[in-house]
């Protein structure tokens, strides 16, 4: 059994998100199939009127903050994006998709520590697509009361939320503060403190810490 995954290229450029995939098994094709895949109009152009500087720009706008000189976290590439057409793309069948020309660039900003800023802006007209930290963090979550303790709900019975604001110790005993949804970077074995910059927890019934890997719940 063979299966096979085949990006889509158009002009020698990378048409983000569309691919073929395809299964042959004893030599014989068993099944075929194609995702986001929309038709490329021959006069599609793939020259960009914008360049790379053009598009850290953009992302600077964006982001209301200042570049650091030419510092990139990523190679910047030329890609086809694929869109959705429209609001309701089943309401002219077969033409659901169109298509962008962008760039798509990782520059770092000035006051940026753990961040990897990942953005696609349009290589013709500037407008901005996605703009996001591609850090996959980990999660301090929790369950609590939130108003009470009665059992009535819904503001007297456990509920999980994320834990904003606490410290959490990882490898190297090096120390970080949860951001507001509670995320973190440390690696490694963490341990959580019911402490952090605005409150601290003296617990006489046990420890008020919690150690595990990979997120702390």
């Amino acid at each position: 059994l063979i299966q096979l995954n085949i990006p889509r290229t158009f002009n020698g450029v990378v048409v983000t998100g569309s691919r073929a995939t395809a299964t042959v098994k004893g030599g014989n094709l068993i099944s075929i199939g194609f995702e986001s895949w929309g038709t490329i109009p021959s006069s599609f152009s793939v020259t960009p009127t914008k360049s790379v500087d053009d598009a850290r720009d953009a992302l600077a706008v964006q982001a209301n903050l200042q570049l650091r000189a030419t510092v990139d976290q990523c190679s910047p590439e030329l890609q086809i994006l694929t869109l959705i057409n429209g609001d309701d793309p089943s309401a002219d069948f077969g033409n659901g998709y169109t298509h962008a020309l962008a760039w798509r660039v990782c520059p770092e900003f000035r006051g940026q520590e753990l961040e990897a800023m990942e953005g696609y802006v349009n290589a013709q007209t500037g407008h901005v697509y996605r703009f996001i930290d591609t850090v996959e963090y980990f999660e301090a979550k929790g369950s609590v009361f939130p108003v009470t303790n009665d059992g009535n709900a819904p503001l007297g019975v456990q509920t999980v939320a994320q834990m904003p604001y606490m410290k959490v110790t990882g490898t190297g005993g090096i120390d970080e503060v949860t951001d507001t949804g509670g995320n973190f970077f440390n690696s490694g074995p963490q341990t959580a403190s019911f402490e952090g910059p605005f409150v601290k927890i003296v617990d006489q019934c046990g420890a008020a810490s919690l150690t595990l890997t990979g997120g702390i719940d």
